[in-house]
């Protein structure tokens, strides 16, 4: 995820033509640790990730890389009943055919004994 997201604001920083030294100074960091940060060298603190936001024009979120967001979904209490109900007939159909599976080998090995 560092190296993900020090591409991200490196490849930011270029479109912006802006050199490290200049993020560098815009952000009150060394131009140092704007390297370090580019190649996911080290942990970004969240003050850090908002000063580099503000100084590309971006938002926070923005320095993450779009596939390596995680989508959110929110489900009402209906919707979740239905799935737990729809949940409980799959198991019930899967223990149902595994105990006519084993019924059926029973039958058989019982056919081969004669």
């Amino acid at each position: 995820m560092r190296r993900a997201v020090g591409r991200r604001i490196q490849q930011l920083r270029l479109q912006r033509r802006l050199s490290q030294e200049r993020l560098a100074e815009s952000t009150d960091r060394g131009t140092k640790h704007i390297s370090q940060i580019e190649r996911g060298q080290v942990n970004v603190g969240l003050d850090s990730l908002i000063d580099i936001a503000e100084r590309l024009s971006v938002a926070v979120r923005d320095l993450f890389p779009e596939s390596d967001r995680i989508p959110v979904y929110s489900i009402i209490d209906q919707d979740l009943r239905t799935l737990e109900q729809a949940l409980d007939i799959v198991t019930r159909v899967r223990t149902d055919r595994r105990r006519a599976s084993s019924a059926r080998s029973r039958s058989v090995k019982r056919r081969r004994k004669r």
